[in-house]
């Protein structure tokens, strides 16, 4: 996986899928590692993707992914 530089800004891949609850894993591309979010969470996180989606990818800041998957996974992911 390669980090997107735009304007300066680092983002990390992730994938999400929505559970049967309604609550989102949100997964970072190319590995099995996973978050569960509500939906206001999830919202935060991606707000231009609606809660309705069951599933899809975006773009994350390098940090915030970090925060959620730890700095190793997310170091050991992104190719700079």
């Amino acid at each position: 996986m390669k980090t997107n530089r735009t304007n300066n800004i680092e983002t990390v891949q992730v994938s999400f899928v929505k559970t049967i609850v309604g609550w989102f894993n949100v997964y970072l591309a190319g590995t099995e590692r996973y978050v569960t979010m509500n939906p206001d969470e999830f919202k935060s996180l991606l707000p231009d993707i609606t809660i309705r989606v069951r599933y899809g990818c975006g773009e994350i800041d390098r940090t915030c992914a970090q925060n959620y998957f730890g700095e190793k996974a997310v170091s050991q992911q992104v190719v700079a």
